[in-house]
Order: C-alpha cells, then sequence, then structure tokens
C-alpha cells in the first residue's frame, strides 16, 4: 500500500511540474504577444506624429544612410533635384 501511495505523490508532483511548466511558457508567449502589441502601437504612433509634421524629419544610421523621412522631408528632397 506505501508503494502505491509513494507512486501517485510522485504522480502528481510530476504532473504538477509539468502543468506549471507549460503555464510558465503560455504567461512568457502571452508577455511576448502583449509586448509586441504595444511596440506596434507605439511605433504606429510615431508615424502618426512624423507624417503630420510640417517640418522635414529625417532619420540617419550610423551608417549615415537613412532610416526613415517623413513626407515633408521627402518633398523637400524632389525640390532640391
Amino acid at each position: 500500500m506505501i508503494e502505491y501511495k509513494e507512486h501517485i505523490n510522485i504522480t502528481a508532483r510530476v504532473l504538477n511540474e509539468t502543468m506549471l511548466k507549460e503555464a510558465q511558457e503560455q504567461s512568457a508567449a502571452l508577455q511576448q504577444a502583449v509586448l509586441r502589441l504595444e511596440l506596434e502601437k507605439t511605433n504606429d504612433l510615431h508615424r502618426l506624429i512624423l507624417d503630420a509634421a510640417g517640418d522635414g524629419i529625417y532619420g540617419l544610421d550610423t551608417n549615415g544612410l537613412t532610416t526613415f523621412a517623413n513626407p515633408s522631408a521627402l518633398s523637400m528632397k524632389k525640390c532640391l533635384h
């Protein structure tokens, strides 16, 4: 009888550990999804601000290459060429 109870206890412990690990993985995946949505929302807001600005705004990377430009900056560039 003791062996049976010990087997039940071990099985329950393994099951609890498995369920805990699955819950932690699901929680991490959910947190990543929330962070992705927040980042998309922030990027959308920044894009709206840049597009609405009347001044030309552009960004450069460390190599001096343009990484973004708002519509005003693009129309200024067209005037230069």
